[in-house]
């Protein structure tokens, strides 16, 4: 049965290094909506990276990219794992941009369930601060509780108003192998046998 999953964490829980190990399996079509919405807002100039875009979250034009990257994927067959962040923070402001708003979220009309990766809170801070591929400021453990606890009460919201489930995968510092076959496990459960 095919339909969409969506998968979000907080940054440096480790969620695209899950989500690499499906991304060369033919039965599932990988996407995220970070990428899709660089391809039309870096036609007009509005963002030029995954940060820059972050950093522009309250623009009213974001809302509109924002939709047309849930609407290109609503419309895309299979078994679709879509990557993306449950809700947006502007560094440093407490200030908080739901991910996925109801409004995008009904888009998808096969929406099957949401899986978050989680982490210790030491491990996403030390996994942040090695990370040569995005631009972040130095942060303070507090403020990544307080997104996992925002990140995790938006998914529980919309896990309960849509009435499909939630998975949590735990991916715990030494055990990668482990967390990529509850990943690979999750789906299996949500699509159904492959």
């Amino acid at each position: 049965m095919s339909g969409t999953v969506i998968v979000t964490g907080t940054p440096g829980a480790g969620k695209s290094t899950l989500l690499s190990s499906i991304a060369e399996d033919k039965n599932f079509i990988l996407v995220s909506v970070g990428t899709l919405m660089l391809e039309f807002t870096s036609k007009g100039g509005f963002a030029s990276d995954r940060d820059d875009l972050r950093h522009k979250s309250h623009a009213e034009k974001y809302s509109e990219f924002r939709n047309k990257a849930f609407m290109k994927i609503a419309a895309m067959k299979g078994n679709v794992v879509v990557d993306t962040h449950g809700t947006i923070e502007a560094e440093g402001t407490g200030r908080y941009v739901p991910g996925l708003p109801l409004e995008s979220l009904q888009l998808i009309k096969n929406l099957k369930g949401f899986i978050y990766v989680d982490a210790h809170t030491d491990r996403i801070l030390e996994r942040r601060r090695t990370d040569g591929t995005r631009k972040r400021s130095e942060e303070d453990p507090v403020y990544i509780d307080t997104q996992r606890l925002v990140n995790i009460a938006a998914l529980s919201y919309y896990s309960s108003y849509l009435n499909i489930p939630l998975y949590v995968i735990f991916n715990r510092q030494n055990v990668l192998e482990e967390s990529k076959e509850r990943m690979k496990a999750c789906l299996k459960e949500i699509f159904g046998e492959q």
